[in-house]
């Protein structure tokens, strides 16, 4: 590490920040100060990285593309959520029978004790993750954008409730991060990550698309 005393942490948080952080051709990096960074985000949520204990196990399966770490919110031993977690997510615009079938679904998952994974958006997601808490489980999230605020945004209210309930949401991206096609598709691959087994419900046609949400 350098001299400076700078963190794994902080480095981490500082390099996660940036798509290209090994050829920092445009400069980005040259004016961020890590630790200064990670301070102002932490009262939002941690930073956690792959020499903590709570780091996700499953991670480990991506290989090279093996986040250089995740910010969260919620449970802290986020290891112990993913264990067993099972993703539920399908047609943001989802007809009745599908928010039926995601409803039914989300309860035997999660009382089979399995933690219900989805992505807070419209539809099939967002009613699996109500339906799972209904059952007394907590649930986890996985957001294509900083964890300041949630991705629909009118469904801030969900957002907290999840930590509240026992559960987590998490992020590849530090606070403040807008949603765009590359955090999406980047979120795509973290939630595919974190888990066990998808179920998918009412599929649309392509994956970039599973994770899109009206805002």
């Amino acid at each position: 590490m350098p001299s400076t005393g700078m963190s794994e942490r902080a480095a981490r948080a500082a390099l996660a920040a940036h798509f290209t952080p090994d050829h920092d051709a445009s400069g980005r990096l040259a004016p961020y100060r890590p630790r200064e960074e990670l301070a102002n985000a932490q009262p939002t949520c941690r930073f956690v990285i792959p020499s903590d204990d709570a780091w996700p196990a499953s991670l480990s399966d991506l290989g090279t593309g093996c986040p250089l770490g995740l910010w969260v919110r919620g449970h802290e031993q986020l290891d112990t959520l993913t264990a067993q977690a099972v993703a539920m997510t399908g047609n943001r615009a989802a007809t009745a029978q599908a928010l039926t079938r995601a409803h039914d679904f989300a309860t035997a998952v999660a009382e089979a004790g399995h933690t219900v994974t989805a992505t807070l958006a419209y539809g099939v997601d967002s009613t699996a993750h109500r339906a799972a808490a209904q059952a007394g489980q907590a649930t986890l999230a996985v957001l294509p954008r900083g964890l300041d605020r949630a991705h629909p945004h009118n469904h801030a209210q969900l957002l907290s409730s999840i930590p509240a309930c026992g559960g987590a949401v998490v992020s590849l991206f530090k606070p403040g991060t807008e949603t765009s096609g590359a955090t999406l598709r980047a979120s795509a691959t973290l939630l595919a990550g974190l888990v066990r087994a998808v179920i998918l419900i009412e599929a649309i046609t392509d994956g970039y698309s599973l994770l899109r949400s009206r805002d």
